[in-house]
């Protein structure tokens, strides 16, 4: 979120420009969407999204991505946001999208062509910081902003941490699978040469014992 503070502040002390810092933010929020699509649902280099495995243990990760309750909290008793919002009650899926809309509404209210109370512009030479108190209240006094640095992101991030639990056991259910497989397929493969190797001995040796009594 450190390009969405600094879109807000317009201090000079990233020595970015705001139209770099804006540049940034918007390629940030689009990847962050772009992610989270492709993993739910495929795409890119995902070849099969989240939502479409059927495992037991992708139940409750669909439960809890789009049900009701916030499974991704120590207390998920308790959904409420510090600012009373129960967005976060609706499932991982709803605070993901209002966090996105969230980094919207910074973009086109800090980053548009009449951004307020001034800051520091694209020519400047960052010899200097710009501190303007009125943009430094925004960082509290604005919704949008206190959603995205302080409300939302704590939220997002434990949910994301929630997210990553199933596909690491999913992972872990895969590799098991594989290695019973593997198991299975070694175990065939010693039974098959034991007992092509225990047959060709034992016919030699009765062809041998036959050989011997007829002779």
């Amino acid at each position: 979120m450190y390009n969405a503070r600094e879109l807000v502040l317009s201090d000079g002390l990233s020595r970015m420009t705001p139209s770099d810092i804006l540049d940034n933010l918007h390629q940030a929020k689009l990847n962050f969407y772009q992610a989270m699509r492709s993993f739910r649902l495929g795409g890119g280099e995902v070849r099969t999204g989240a939502d479409f495995i059927t495992s037991s243990n992708m139940m409750d990760y669909q439960a809890g991505m789009y049900g009701s309750g916030c499974p991704w909290r120590s207390n998920a008793s308790d959904c409420s946001l510090p600012d009373g919002s129960q967005s976060a009650s609706h499932g991982l899926n709803n605070l993901l999208l209002t966090f996105y809309n969230s980094l919207d509404l910074v973009e086109s209210r800090f980053g548009g062509a009449d951004p307020p109370l001034g800051g520091i512009d694209d020519s400047s030479n960052f010899s200097w910081v710009f501190t303007s108190p009125a943009r430094t209240r925004f960082l509290h006094s604005d919704a949008a902003v206190g959603r995205v640095l302080w409300e939302r992101v704590e939220e997002v991030f434990n949910g994301l941490v929630w997210v990553e639990t199933f596909i690491f056991n999913e992972m872990g259910g895969i590799l098991h699978q594989i290695r019973e497989h593997g198991n299975l397929l070694f175990s065939l493969y010693i039974i098959v040469v034991g007992g092509g190797f225990y047959l060709v001995l034992f016919r030699s040796a009765v062809a041998r014992a036959r050989k011997e009594v007829s002779g």
